[in-house]
């Protein structure tokens, strides 16, 4: 107990009930939800992520006990789309990349009857979403990380999309949807080459093998006027101290000296 008592605030989703709720932490070494009572929620809603204080740690059969200091997704609320890019190091997980676009859309781009919107491989597209591309179309003179805005959509007849990017008006067939995902988050890998006015970086266990010192400094050397990190600053000290990057394991180095390549 005594290593999780030097964490003394945790991220987590919080579940709300009648009188009061409770955090489920990201970080699942505190062994237990962590109690709020009403007067302590900080007006968080069922399911929103948020940042908790411990005020009194699990003791037997009882639960930790906690405050809410900070609604996590009520930070992108003061922006748009336009204005943030969201850097995250993972895909998949509750609180990776496709959850968060997930999220983001909802609060940015919601669905509208004034919008139209197909479905593609990652999920629903609609008008005026963010994307990134995922590959390179020379003929178009789009290339793989090109961020653009789904400009309009055409449902009758051959469906097609069309995306701007910067002024660059470019057709997709229904074919062609792979070709693209949603843009709110993307990954600090994909990022590289890049510059953003804001950068969002959220820092959680969950992210437990890529929390590393060169990834986060890729990430945070974004951004050319305001860098906002949130979530769980053990997780963020974790990845500071590391300087020892995932390694990826191959067998291409041994292919290339014996000829078989």
């Amino acid at each position: 107990m005594k290593d999780n008592k030097e964490k003394n605030t945790v991220v987590g989703t919080y579940q709300n009930s009648k009188n009061f709720g409770f955090v489920v932490p990201d970080d699942t070494s505190l062994g237990t939800d962590i109690f709020i009572s009403k007067k302590n929620k900080n007006k968080a809603k069922n399911n929103q992520k948020v940042l908790v204080k411990i005020t009194k740690y699990p003791e037997k059969k009882k639960n930790a006990e906690g405050n809410i200091i900070e609604v996590i997704g009520n930070v992108c609320k003061d922006y748009n789309s336009y204005d943030l890019q969201v850097l995250a190091p993972i895909y998949k997980n509750r609180n990776g990349i496709y959850a968060i676009n997930d999220h983001l859309q909802k609060l940015w781009n919601p669905k509208s009857p004034s919008k139209k919107e197909i479905e593609g491989n990652e999920g629903i597209y609609r008008e005026k979403d963010k994307v990134i591309q995922l590959s390179n179309m020379k003929d178009e003179s789009v290339f793989n990380g090109d961020i653009g805005i789904i400009d309009r959509i055409k449902l009758l007849g051959n469906k097609e999309l069309y995306i701007d990017y910067d002024g660059n008006l470019v057709k997709y067939t229904k074919s062609m949807l792979q070709n693209f995902t949603l843009g709110y988050a993307i990954s600090i890998h994909k990022s590289q080459g890049s510059e953003f006015d804001t950068v969002l970086i959220p820092f959680t266990f969950d992210y437990r093998k890529m929390l590393y010192r060169k990834l986060i400094y890729t990430g945070v050397t974004r951004c050319k006027k305001k860098l906002i990190l949130v979530g769980d600053i053990n997780a963020l000290e974790q990845a500071i101290r590391n300087n020892q990057e995932q390694k990826r394991r191959t067998s291409l180095k041994l292919f290339l000296e014996n000829g078989i390549l």
